[in-house]
């Protein structure tokens, strides 16, 4: 890993620029997968690259526009061509950013490093096409544009820094203390500001003006959530969270309405998120004093403060075991998705238990059960396990990708180690001759079903490293691959040289569209144009409203009353916007 070594000692599935090693490509299955539209290279990594780093390179994460347009985040190493655009690092890797029009050619590409080993995490953009990016550097200092950061450290420092649409530094700011430090998720609020979050491991880490204190010792990780003003990257507000040993980020999610959740896994006995305590699982093995569990925690988006938080995942047994949360989604309509792995015997989610499926292994010191993978659903107003459903091997099975829409469908992406997957409560199933494959593969967010799935063989097909999609629907992939390979209309080639070549892609289709609540009926929004109010009528009374922006994050929810219409009080820019209610077609409004 390039950033937070001294993390990686509580726990080797720290999500720090986590490049997941998962393909895309035909398989057996039982139900329809969609196609790729386009696919074009991305940045390269060599093989000079050590095993503990190797998933640190490449692109790591995306972020789509509502013009379609396409941003990509990650590391690289030497040097790299995006169109016309040629990055060299300056040391040992550098991070980049890039853009893509909607027809996947590049349009700028960015490079920012030093001597050391320097790498973004997380990339997001608002609506005006300005990006945003996050990540950490070991570097003496770096320079971002005319602005230089510099390192207080020998180890990793978190940075934050902005762009323009035309791919120009705007802002950098940087975080941290005598340890270790780096950012890992990022997310764009409706009015401009960002939300962050990442791990830190020094006694006393300072954002801005605020300083956050470790509540263990240097070699734990606690999380950090913090708010940065979008214009000038000023900080507005940091908050901690965790326990006296590691607690580990996963993604940040945001409802756009004064709420965000933070989902990763802790081991700490407790950790602590404001008032709330979670309880470790004293079911730990080997040289772990306690078993990881995956945790969820919502804090207001305005203050920092942290409101509830829940856990689940492994459960206690004779060979103990662990769970994560690796990745969370938000839907839009009060559904909150996390997936990640357990391998203890069962994992349970509220009244939902989870069987271990795969064999018992041993590494010579002691037994464990094989990794199953897991997707569950939380609904964020009861704060209950709605469902959670378990799909695996007879190996190693995991989940790192999600993305979940607004019309009730989940897309997750992940890698499987055995010949044959299967999916609970459901009659798909993906077969390979070889070891080791991988999986996208959607849901019914509202049922847990399974709709469809698609995988590869490792040697036939890209690796996965991130997802995205846009407000209608569509999906984004970005990763590698090392062997020439067809996504579509597009056959990649490697480059010469090196370990793997990155890669940018966009599925023909728009899967997170396809639901049936497409199919009911409609409802009448009136007046559309509308200026400073809208009434909407023909929907059941207490039924949910959502309205979206063009990016598809949700501004507003209200519900029907008891008689009569809805009345939408607006005070929006002008522009294009969604409503949305469960069972019903979604309607397109224009404010003017």
């Amino acid at each position: 890993m390039l950033f937070l070594p001294t993390l990686l000692r509580g726990s080797a599935r720290l999500k720090l620029f986590l490049l997941l090693l998962m393909a895309l490509g035909p398989a057996s299955l039982r139900a329809q997968a969609p196609a790729f539209a386009w696919a074009t290279p991305c940045a390269s990594f060599n093989t000079a690259v050590n095993s503990s780093q190797t998933s640190a390179r490449g692109p790591t994460s995306m972020a789509v526009d509502v013009l379609g347009q396409v941003y990509v985040a990650g590391s690289f190493t030497e040097t790299v061509t995006l169109g016309t655009t040629t990055l060299t690092s300056s040391g040992l890797s550098d991070a980049f950013v890039a853009k893509l029009d909607a027809s996947g050619r590049y349009l700028w590409a960015v490079a920012v490093g030093g001597a050391g080993n320097d790498g973004a995490a997380a990339v997001a953009v608002d609506a005006l096409g300005q990006a945003y990016v996050t990540g950490g550097f070991t570097s003496y200092s770096v320079d971002f544009g005319s602005q230089r950061l510099f390192n207080s450290s020998a180890s990793s420092e978190a940075f934050v820094a902005a762009l323009d649409a035309q791919g120009n530094w705007r802002w950098a700011h940087r975080a941290g203390g005598t340890g270790g430090e780096s950012g890992l998720s990022l997310v764009v609020e409706p009015d401009g500001d960002l939300l962050l979050a990442g791990g830190f491991t020094s006694a006393a880490a300072d954002f801005g003006s605020t300083t956050l204190t470790n509540a263990g010792s240097s070699v734990y990780a606690d999380v950090f959530v913090a708010r940065l003003e979008g214009a000038s990257g000023a900080w507005r507000w940091a908050q901690r969270g965790g326990g006296t040993r590691s607690e580990i980020v996963g993604q940040l999610c945001s409802d756009g309405q004064g709420h965000a959740w933070l989902g990763g896994s802790y081991s700490s006995q407790p950790a602590q998120f404001g008032a709330t305590a979670l309880p470790a699982n004293p079911t730990g093995r080997g040289n772990l004093a306690v078993a990881d569990q995956a945790f969820v925690a919502e804090f207001n988006t305005q203050t920092g403060a942290w409101t509830w938080a829940t856990h689940g995942g492994a459960e206690s047994g004779p060979l103990g075991g662990t769970s994560d949360c690796r990745v969370l989604a938000f839907d839009g309509m009060g559904g909150l998705y996390l997936a990640g792995s357990f391998n203890s015997a069962t994992s349970r989610f509220g009244a939902h238990a989870l069987s271990n499926r795969g064999p018992v292994a041993s590494n010579g010191t002691f037994s464990y059960y094989t990794s199953e993978a897991y997707v569950a659903r939380l609904d964020v107003a009861s704060r209950t396990w709605s469902w959670a459903r378990r799909l695996g091997s007879d190996t190693y099975d995991y989940l790192y990708g999600i993305v979940a829409g607004p019309q009730g469908s989940v897309v997750v992406a992940g890698r499987f180690e055995g010949p044959a997957l299967s999916f609970d409560g459901s009659p798909l199933t993906l077969t390979h001759a070889t070891s080791g494959y991988a999986l996208l593969a959607q849901l019914d967010g509202t049922t847990g079903t399974w709709q469809w799935a698609r995988g590869t063989a490792p040697s036939e097909g890209p690796f996965i490293a991130t997802l995205a999609s846009n407000a209608a629907g569509e999906l984004y992939l970005a990763g590698f691959y090392n062997a020439p390979t067809t996504l579509g209309p597009t056959v990649l080639q490697p480059v010469a040289g090196q370990y793997a070549t990155g890669f940018v892609a966009k599925l023909s289709s728009a899967p997170l569209a396809a639901h049936p609540a497409q199919r009911g009926p409609a409802f009448a929004v009136w007046p559309n144009p509308a200026q400073g109010e809208v009434w909407l009528s023909g929907l059941p009374p207490g039924q949910t409203v959502q309205l979206h922006d063009a990016l598809g994050r949700p501004l507003l929810r209200a519900r029907t009353p008891g008689s009569g219409p809805l009345r939408l009080p607006l005070a929006l820019p002008a522009g294009v916007y969604l409503l949305r209610s469960p069972g019903y077609l979604a309607q397109r409004l224009l404010v003017e």
